[in-house]
């Protein structure tokens, strides 16, 4: 159980980085059009919005997580009791 959490723990960060990586690089306007982009506020603006959305991820991802692991808790500590009861009668 624990491998499959951590494999789609793995997609979704590899997919926020990469999603980072795009945000960086069309994060902000030029500042000046005879200079070019201001890379300091790209990066600013990149990395605010890439916490704002990662945090985004893990309020919608980790209620499912606990609400499916504590399912399969619950499921598994009911059988085993049911079970222990059962060979004592």
């Amino acid at each position: 159980m624990y491998k499959r959490v951590a494999a789609v723990m793995t997609v979704v960060m590899t997919f926020a980085m990469t999603y980072a990586m795009n945000v960086l690089v069309w994060a902000s306007e030029p500042t000046n059009p005879a200079t070019g982009y201001d890379m300091k506020s790209a990066i600013d603006t990149g990395i605010k919005s890439m916490s704002t959305d990662i945090m985004g991820i893990i309020s919608v991802v980790v209620p499912v997580v606990l609400g499916i692991v504590g399912a399969k808790l619950a499921i598994s500590k009911g059988i085993s009791i049911f079970k222990s009861l059962t060979n004592k009668g």
